[in-house]
């Protein structure tokens, strides 16, 4: 019983500690949240929590499990997936995602879901039929 009881505390230690962490980088993730279209450098966001942009580079990836610069691109990515799905065009959703190139959004997009953003949005979502 004591043996559960130690490994309860310290799941709970590890929880409080992983969400301490979180709300240390919560600031930037507002603002990635709110702004998905700006182009933020990592320089704004430590800077907006507070911090050298080493260490919340490092603090971020521990906390999300990826760096900042890969985490704003996927969700540029899931807003352009709703975006698509609500019938915008591919080159207005590029627009409102902040890519000046329809052209690299379009390889951000499909590196990340497999299917380019106009398959996308000609299928739902789904993949299309088999060639």
């Amino acid at each position: 019983m004591q043996v559960l009881a130690q490994i309860v505390r310290q799941e709970l230690e590890i929880s409080a500690l992983h969400s301490s962490k979180r709300s240390m980088i919560g600031p930037a993730l507002q603002m990635i949240r709110e702004h998905p279209e700006h182009p933020w450098s990592l320089s704004e966001l430590a800077q907006q929590c507070g911090y050298h942009h080493a260490y919340f580079a490092q603090l971020f990836k521990e906390v999300m499990g990826v760096s900042p610069k890969p985490y704003m691109i996927r969700k540029r990515i899931q807003l352009a997936k709703k975006l698509l799905l609500e019938e915008e065009k591919v080159e207005v959703t590029a627009s409102k995602l902040g890519y000046a190139s329809v052209h690299y959004f379009s390889r951000h997009f499909k590196s990340i879901t497999g299917m380019s953003p106009s398959s996308f949005r000609l299928y739902g979502g789904e993949k299309g039929p088999v060639a």
